[in-house]
């Protein structure tokens, strides 16, 4: 598991429920969001496609709004890391397409590289800019 160090991962009970499941856990630098860029992007879409749209004026509001955001964004939203389709549409297009998980499992190998390359990119840039 990799967080950031806010207060909710860094405490000693959810530390030794970690240890207790056997899960490794890793943290990010601070101030240094891009290290963790899944879990950024999926609070952004949270935040932006479902909590800002709305009016909450009270908890129970929210709980529902928060549920169903869930609820949408686990079965019926669109993903870009799934080829655009929903997770229903996804796995429904896995369990039934054999041609369909080849041209998945092509364009996972290309996201890799792609990510593999900007990686190295980086790294090999900041190298030029150290005086």
């Amino acid at each position: 598991m990799r967080t950031d160090n806010g207060s909710q991962y860094i405490s000693r009970e959810f530390n030794n429920y970690l240890k207790t499941m056997r899960i490794n856990h890793e943290y990010i630098e601070r101030e240094t969001p891009e290290e963790n860029g899944d879990i950024e992007s999926f609070h952004n879409s949270i935040k932006t496609d479902y909590i800002w749209i709305n009016e909450i004026n009270n908890f129970n509001e929210g709980k529902e709004i928060i549920e169903n955001a869930f609820y949408d964004y686990n079965n019926m939203r669109p993903h870009s890391t799934l080829d655009y389709y929903s997770p229903l549409q996804f796995l429904d297009k896995w369990n039934n397409d054999s041609s369909f998980r080849e041209k998945y499992r092509a364009f996972l190998r290309n996201l890799k590289d792609g990510y593999r390359r900007r990686k190295h990119n980086y790294y090999k840039r900041s190298m030029l800019n150290v005086t």
